[in-house]
């Protein structure tokens, strides 16, 4: 998916750029690839492009072609739902970004702490959000095909961070697997419901799920493949822990109205939250990896100057992306 920036300078239609790059993608993979395109120009209406390739299995003929209705993992893109989500508690004033994690999780969850000294630095919601927890990416937990939320609190319990909350970004899928932890232990509910319930159908979104798929709707599922061409399960080995992190289906219809959404052609009564998204909150990269990186991020978006060389323009692009076992957004 992409907004209008990203062909300002290529004319009107996308068309025969989109082609002739998911061509010479699909030249040597046959993937069924889905894109779709937004643009807004100025004093003109909207304008909507979508492109879809190949076929829900390997690229035969007895396989149905992919449409705007397939169903697609879209991975880490559904931490911006989980995101949402949290923006729109802080909004309705039940939490504040800045409130302790541990206070808003089951007591039977230890959230990891950093001591130095005798001081102790605990993870706050924003640390979450914002990848700068000191929470690792993806531990290895569980058994290697799935993973259970008590496995994952099991490993939370004997660890500890080695760097202080706040201070270094590192991406963290376990970081918005307790996001989605906390979220569901506040509103009472389980966080595959919570994002769809709450997020999703507000935007309109109804095709876009965790679980409970209906027939129509597995039929619909693309299959994701391995690069040596091995069908690659539905379930990934860091689910259903780490749903809140990148457990979403969704299809190019659906994400077409989240497009409009994140560019605020149709905010669905929303403004505040996306105010509360989009606003660039840490240096992507501190003194911890990178001192001079140009990049920063809001809550789970990630921002880059779209023109890094020039340092009069600082124009910046919003974009998440993700992959899961035989899927990439």
């Amino acid at each position: 998916l992409a907004s209008s920036q990203c062909f300002a300078q290529r004319g009107g239609d996308p068309t025969a750029y989109i082609d002739s790059v998911v061509n010479a993608f699909r030249d040597t993979t046959n993937a069924g690839v889905i894109v779709g395109v937004i643009r807004m120009p100025v004093g003109g209406p909207m304008e909507s492009y979508k492109f879809t390739y190949g076929h829900l299995k390997r690229d035969t003929a007895i396989s149905p072609l992919v449409n705007d209705s397939t169903l697609f993992q879209i991975e880490s893109i559904t931490k911006t739902f989980n995101a949402t989500l949290l923006a729109m508690l802080v909004n309705n004033g039940t939490i504040s970004l800045y409130d302790t994690v541990q206070k808003y999780v089951p007591d039977s969850v230890h959230v990891p702490v950093y001591v130095s000294g005798n001081d102790t630095m605990v993870i706050r919601f924003i640390d979450l959000a914002t990848h700068t927890s000191g929470l690792p990416d993806e531990p290895p937990i569980g058994n290697g095909t799935t993973t259970t939320y008590q496995e994952m609190y099991n490993y939370l319990a004997g660890y500890q961070l080695t760097y202080p909350p706040g201070e270094c970004y590192y991406y963290s899928d376990l970081g918005f697997a307790l996001l989605g932890v906390a979220m569901q232990t506040i509103l009472q509910d389980s966080i595959e419901l919570l994002i769809p319930d709450w997020v999703c159908d507000t935007l309109g979104m109804y095709d876009s799920k965790m679980i409970n798929l209906t027939p129509n709707q597995q039929l619909r599922r693309a299959q994701g493949y391995y690069p040596h061409l091995g069908e690659a399960p539905f379930l990934m080995p860091n689910w259903p822990a780490y749903h809140g992190a990148g457990g979403l289906y969704s299809t190019l219809n659906d994400m077409m109205k989240y497009l409009e959404f994140v560019m605020r052609i149709d905010e669905h009564g929303l403004q505040q939250d996306l105010d509360t998204l989009l606003l660039q909150r840490r240096v992507t990269n501190d003194s911890c990896q990178m001192p001079n990186s140009l990049d920063s991020v809001g809550l789970a978006w990630q921002f880059a100057k779209l023109y890094p060389n020039n340092p009069q323009n600082h124009m910046r692009m919003i974009s998440k992306d993700g992959s899961t076992a035989g899927f990439c957004s």
